[in-house]
C-alpha cells in the first residue's frame, strides 16, 4: 500500500479527491490547512514492491537477547526503508510477532 499526500488549494472540489478514477485508489482523508489555505488530502493505492535483497551485520550475541526478549514482549518495532525504481522512497514499519521468536 502507498499514501499520497496533496496539498489542495481553497476551493477545491471536495467531492473528488486525486487519483479517484485510478484503480484500487482510495480516499483516506482530508484535513484543512491553517489559515484556510487550502487541505491535505491522502489518498492510498496498490503498489507493486519488486523483491530485492539486503546484507546486513549479524546482530552481537547481546544484541540478538535484546531483540528477542523485547519482541516477546510485544514491542519490538523497526522500520524498512528501500525505493522503488521511480525513486518513490518506501518505509515499511514492521512490528515482531511474540509468537514467531525462536529462541533455539
Amino acid at each position: 500500500m502507498a499514501f499520497d499526500v496533496w496539498i489542495e488549494r481553497p476551493g477545491a472540489n471536495l467531492q473528488s479527491w486525486p487519483g479517484k478514477n485510478a484503480d484500487g485508489a482510495a480516499l483516506v482523508g482530508r484535513i484543512p490547512l491553517a489559515g484556510c489555505a487550502g487541505t491535505c488530502c491522502v489518498v492510498s493505492h496498490q503498489t507493486t514492491i519488486t523483491p530485492g535483497s539486503a546484507t546486513l551485520e549479524r546482530p552481537t550475541d547481546q544484541q540478538l537477547t535484546w531483540m528477542q526478549d523485547t519482541a516477546a514482549k510485544g514491542s519490538l518495532y523497526c522500520t524498512i526503508i528501500g525505493d522503488l525504481d521511480d525513486n518513490t522512497l518506501v518505509l515499511l514499519d514492521l512490528r515482531a510477532d511474540p509468537s514467531f521468536v525462536n529462541r533455539g
